[in-house]
């Protein structure tokens, strides 16, 4: 265990110089509560240490159980926060007497055994448009000098739209998972192959 300072030995000429985090890289904070007091979670607004009472911008309510913890990101020029909450939730069981099968494709990405077909998103026209839109401007961001205000300028847009495929290819998914869980099948089979080596072939 080192007794002086880092910058003792650097003044000294005995070390190199010293190293600090990257900031913007992964911006995050997470919080753990040990009171039932530190994390409070109410309608449209919860209760951080540091930060007191912060309103979210939310379409639905949020839980109101007892919130374990937190954890607050900066992404894309936003703040989120991803909060694990206990709470009772009471589940139907009224499943019909039949299954579904679902087939995993090269062409398609899903093919359901009650004639549902989930065709893959990189063939949608708004799936094109935005990736057209992304590939532009890494393009433009190859270009910029690195660390110059245009470069920050550009990165925070192509962060953008980033995050936007993200929660593209997240609400599709989700989408076609609710497609086939809606029917209550009792319960569902899923094919065990390797597309990504399948597609490559």
């Amino acid at each position: 265990m080192l007794k002086k300072p880092l910058s003792v030995f650097f003044l000294n000429h005995q070390s190199g110089f010293p190293r600090f985090k990257k900031k913007g890289e992964q911006n995050s904070a997470y919080f753990i509560s040990g009171n039932p007091k530190s994390l409070r979670a109410e309608r449209h607004r919860i209760f951080i240490p540091t930060l007191k009472w912060v309103r979210l911008k939310e379409f639905a309510y949020i839980p109101t159980g007892i919130v374990k913890s937190a954890t607050v990101t900066f992404d894309a020029g936003r703040y989120f926060v991803s909060a694990l909450i206990d709470e009772e939730i009471k589940t139907e069981t009224n499943y019909s007497e039949c299954g579904i099968g679902i087939d995993l494709g090269v062409k398609d990405m899903a093919i359901c055994s009650n004639g549902y077909v989930a065709p893959r998103l990189s063939k949608t026209t708004a799936y094109k448009k935005i990736y057209k839109k992304m590939r532009r401007l890494q393009r433009w961001l190859s270009r910029k000098v690195k660390g110059s205000h245009n470069w920050r300028k550009n990165k925070l847009k192509l962060q953008k739209i980033w995050r936007k495929i993200r929660c593209f290819r997240q609400n599709y998914v989700r989408q076609t998972v609710s497609k086939i869980i809606n029917d209550k099948p009792q319960y569902v089979t899923v094919e065990d192959l390797n597309v990504k080596r399948m597609m490559k072939k």
